[in-house]
């Protein structure tokens, strides 16, 4: 958590004001909201430097490519660690689930 607390300063000045825990759905990443007044992050806790640095990857190219994914904010040099843009309570896997 202090990763993530640190990745949030670097961005903002200051550690985050709140941090709440998000359900995984089903992944073995730990996710957490980190807010403050103004700005809210996704932060990401992985367990596989590999698999990290795939998402990475992907969320990138999403980006690069115009497609509407959350962009990667701040990434820790061990790649275990990172922060993304919140687009807000949806996730993926929720709106699969509905469809």
């Amino acid at each position: 958590m202090e990763i993530l607390k640190e990745l949030y300063k670097a961005q903002n000045g200051a550690h985050p004001k709140s941090i709440t825990k998000l359900s995984g759905d089903g992944s073995n990443r730990c996710y957490y909201r980190l807010s403050s007044e103004n700005t809210s992050y996704i932060g990401v806790a992985g367990v596989s430097k590999d698999e990290n640095t795939a998402f990475i990857s992907i969320a990138n190219t999403f980006k690069e490519c115009g497609i509407d994914a959350p962009r990667i904010i701040e990434v820790s040099q061990d790649s275990m660690h990172y922060l993304l843009e919140d687009l807000g309570d949806d996730s993926l896997f929720s709106i699969l689930k509905e469809s």
